[in-house]
């Protein structure tokens, strides 16, 4: 699951993202970022 530009917090009651459901995607928090070089590149290289 890719996240877009602009991350909105899940806010609905069933949501599975906002129950923290593993499967569903990764929780942004602080430390997510990466290092401003490294930063946009394809895991590749």
């Amino acid at each position: 699951m890719s996240m877009s530009k602009s991350w909105r917090r899940p806010r609905g009651l069933d949501n599975k993202l906002r129950e923290h459901i593993a499967a569903k995607g990764a929780w942004v928090k602080v430390g997510y970022r990466r290092k401003r070089e490294k930063r946009g590149l394809h895991p590749s290289g």
